[in-house]
């Protein structure tokens, strides 16, 4: 038999639909921020700052090693150093 908590613990509990919509919030938050810098990266690379704009996708790729434009503008960045 799985033991119960107390009444007030139990409250407490999330949801699964909670914790769905947190995970889902975190994936988009995550999302939005490899975007961000992605972004901030082309901005810095038609100024010429090509260290700045590193640093940027070294930071998305650190939150999403998978993502390919990351990894394309990475080889770009590189190639222009």
């Amino acid at each position: 038999q799985q033991p119960t908590l107390p009444f007030e613990l139990q409250a407490q509990q999330p949801t699964l639909p909670l914790l769905q919509s947190n995970i889902s919030e975190a994936l988009r938050a995550k999302s939005l921020l490899v975007r961000a810098e992605i972004d901030h990266a082309g901005i810095d690379i038609k100024k010429g700052l090509y260290d700045e704009a590193s640093k940027r996708i070294d930071e998305a790729l650190k939150i999403d090693p998978n993502n390919e434009e990351a990894k394309v503008m990475a080889a770009l960045i590189k190639a222009m150093m």
